[in-house]
């Protein structure tokens, strides 16, 4: 039979500061003198991407630690959480909705989406940004 333990082993952030069980003199020198000679920084890439970076006497490297920052909260936009609230053909005597400039428009003031606006409006405006800053003047 075979009876499992059901308690895990779950790593924190405080295994770091806590020498192993079995390291014995010689290992945790060696150990301090790496640590001492390990130079440790962050490279900020802006938009909240950092690189992190150590460089000791035998090895290097870089690596990408930071979670991916946060969608902006749309709070006021109904759609996210509620059906559409009109069929999604239009009649003949309901008027057009609002065009796409005045959407993009709408959603950078408040930054929200105007009730019948396209769904990919963010995205549109963020696409009118970037051509913006890749070609000033046009």
């Amino acid at each position: 039979m075979d009876h499992p333990s059901t308690v895990t082993y779950k790593r924190t952030r405080f295994e770091d500061a806590w020498a192993p069980r079995d390291e014995s003199a010689v290992a945790g020198g060696l150990r301090h003198l790496r640590d001492a000679t390990t130079a440790k920084g962050t490279v900020d890439l802006g938009h909240g991407v950092r690189i992190h970076c150590a460089i000791g006497l035998l090895a290097g490297g870089c690596g990408f630690g930071d979670p991916p920052s946060k969608a902006a909260a749309k709070d006021g936009d109904a759609r996210l959480s509620l059906p559409p609230s009109s069929p999604l053909a239009r009649s003949a005597n309901e008027p057009p909705g609002p065009n796409e400039t005045d959407c993009i428009r709408a959603y950078r003031k408040d930054e929200r989406v105007l009730p019948g606006c396209a769904t990919d409006t963010p995205l549109k405006a963020m696409d009118e940004e970037n051509a913006a800053s890749h070609h000033p003047g046009t």
